[in-house]
C-alpha cells in the first residue's frame, strides 16, 4: 500500500481532477474512435484514483473488548476514541505525517549539536527514501 503526504495527496486531486477532465473531453472526440475503449478504461482508473484519494469515513465502529459480537456503529461524535475506527466505502490512500526537523534555536530542545544534527539527517534520509523531495 501507498501512503502520502497531504501536499503529495493534494497535488495527485488536482492532478487527476484535471486529467478526469480532459478524457470525458477526448473520449467524445470523433478523432479517437479507435480508441475509445481505452479512453473510458483510463476513465474508470482515475476515477478510482480519485475516489481513493478523497474517501472520507461512511461510519465509525467501536471494537468492543468482549468481541465481535458486541461490535457497534457510532456517531462521528465518538471518533478520536480508544476502540473507535473509521468505516470507509473506499479504501482510503493513508497519509504520512513527517517529524519536524530540529533546530538549535529552539529553546526546549536540550539535546546536543550532534545529536541534533543526526535527527535531521535521518529523517532527511527517510523522506529521500520515500520519494517525498527535500
Amino acid at each position: 500500500m501507498i501512503a502520502l503526504t497531504q501536499g503529495q495527496r493534494e497535488k495527485l486531486i488536482a492532478h487527476n481532477s484535471e486529467k478526469l477532465k480532459g478524457l470525458k473531453d477526448a473520449v467524445k472526440q470523433t478523432a479517437f474512435e479507435s480508441v475509445r475503449e481505452e479512453l473510458e478504461f483510463e476513465i474508470q482508473s482515475t476515477e478510482v484514483a480519485l475516489s481513493a484519494l478523497t474517501a472520507t469515513p461512511e461510519h465509525h465502529i467501536f471494537k468492543h473488548p468482549l468481541g465481535k459480537l458486541f461490535y457497534s456503529l457510532v456517531d462521528e461524535s465518538c471518533k478520536g476514541h480508544d476502540d473507535v475506527y473509521p468505516v470507509y466505502a473506499a479504501p482510503p490512500v493513508p497519509e504520512i505525517k513527517l517529524p519536524e526537523l530540529m533546530d538549535y534555536a529552539d529553546p526546549h530542545t536540550q539535546y546536543c549539536e550532534a545529536i541534533v544534527d543526526g535527527y535531521n539527517r535521518c529523517l532527511a534520509e527517510i523522506k529521500h527514501l520515500n520519494g517525498l523531495g527535500e
